[in-house]
């Protein structure tokens, strides 16, 4: 096969693979083809998630345990670089096997308790670990510390015993947890993500409630010099968006820190205290957010915030006109009105500001009676700022069922000749 047939599969295989999770099966079983095509294809599968009773098939699979050659000519995953184990425990799988993975894994998400395991098989060199950890029992964080000089992106779950008596619930437990955290053994990480996984309650959000608590994690914080995206997901919100001390320390650290280009927060910020917000929308340098919802009327004026995904109501759109990718979820609905608004409004800022159509937009609209307002139509159509547009169609009243796509056919009409949109054939989710 010549290097140009060659490379023609290379492009349709990973058009394949990157278009949708159900082409990849396609793109793998191209990989029968030519031995050219089989390295194409382990070039890119590099990931495995499934339970420990797969990763335990997988590897009895893909790999000769008993042989001089480990790995199976034929097999899929050669490069093997990321495991993430949903169901069961890792400690479940067979050593040999895992012991023949374990130094190139770059990415491991598992529960704690097989972290040692991992290591004393020769896991040295991750760069990804997403676990959950019982703040109740600070011994257990050792085994994270060992991997700690290579890890770039920690994403980990808080989560503590709760007493019999809970009106003597304390919230000491977190304290070594913080420390542990903030520490000078990640302060080298580039992306940080804690998930308070107290399904009845937020512990971890009560926690930074006080004063002094607050302090210690958002000071300790600015000490990660590297640090470019920072998430915190908590079950429940509301004892941050209430506390005024909260929002203090927040944008206190907002305003210091000098690496974040990324920052997720689940947080609706109070009407009676938008520092935070207008902080976000009108001053950061941060290029992506994702917060709760928008419960103010604070317009975005910078043009440096690339991406926002946030519940918003139909009349506060047209606020939010000056993001370059907004990804809108509705509250309790959006409309075509609203949205004409918000694209009539990026039209008045392409002229203000002169930026080329590069604006992405993804929404959810809710449609009556199958007609479509046709100023939205006429917007559409003489909208010069789009580059992609994605929207999901629901029919309002009928348990938000999708409509027939025959009564969408103008809009499809319209995308298919634009000038500027790309996604002519995915535009509609």
């Amino acid at each position: 096969m010549t290097i140009f047939e060659n490379r023609i599969y290379k492009i349709i295989v990973e058009y394949l693979w990157f278009d949708n999770e159900k082409n990849k099966n396609y793109a793998r079983s191209l990989s029968m083809i030519n031995w050219y095509c089989h390295d194409v294809i382990c070039s890119l599968n590099t990931s495995f998630i499934g339970s420990s009773r797969r990763i335990d098939e997988l590897l009895k699979s893909h790999f000769r345990m008993k042989s001089d050659d480990n790995l199976n000519r034929c097999s899929l995953f050669s490069n093997l670089l990321e495991l993430d184990c949903n169901v069961g425990a890792l400690r479940e799988v067979t050593r040999d096997g895992l012991a023949l993975i374990t130094p190139t894994l770059r990415s491991l998400r598992s529960a704690h308790s097989d972290i040692k395991i991992m290591i004393n098989l020769g896991m040295n060199s991750l760069e990804t670990l997403k676990c959950n950890l019982n703040a109740s029992y600070p011994d257990i964080y050792e085994d994270i510390k060992l991997l700690s000089p290579t890890l770039k992106h920690l994403m980990i779950g808080v989560t503590r015993e709760f007493p019999e008596d809970f009106e003597n619930i304390s919230y000491e437990d977190f304290v070594p947890f913080t420390k542990f955290l903030v520490s000078d053994h990640f302060q080298h990480l580039t992306s940080l993500e804690i998930v308070d996984t107290n399904s009845d309650s937020s512990d971890y959000g009560y926690f930074l409630m006080f004063d002094s608590y607050s302090s210690l994690f958002f000071n300790g914080l600015l000490k990660f010099k590297s640090l470019e995206h920072f998430a915190f997901k908590v079950q429940s919100s509301e004892p941050l968006e209430l506390l005024d001390s909260f929002q203090t320390a927040l944008l206190n650290y907002l305003k210091k820190q000098q690496s974040l280009k990324s920052l997720s927060l689940p947080f609706e910020f109070p009407k009676h205290n938008t520092q935070c917000l207008d902080y976000l929308f009108q001053e950061s340098s941060i290029e992506r957010l994702q917060l709760d919802w928008l419960s103010s009327r604070c317009p975005v004026t910078r043009t440096t915030l690339q991406h926002l995904k946030i519940i918003v109501q139909d009349v506060d759109i047209e606020m939010l006109a000056l993001v370059r990718e907004l990804n809108i979820r509705p509250f309790p609905y959006n409309t075509f009105e609203g949205i004409t608004k918000l694209l009539n409004k990026q039209q008045e800022l392409q002229q203000q500001y002169g930026f080329p159509p590069d604006r992405v937009l993804k929404c959810e609209i809710n449609m009556m009676n199958n007609q479509i307002d046709t100023e939205f139509l006429e917007t559409l159509k003489n909208n010069r700022t789009l580059r992609r547009i994605y929207i999901d169609i629901r029919l309002r009243n009928k348990a938000n069922i999708k409509p027939e796509f025959i009564h969408l056919k103008p809009i499809d009409d319209i995308i298919k000749s634009h000038p500027t949109i790309r996604n002519k054939h995915n535009w509609l989710l």
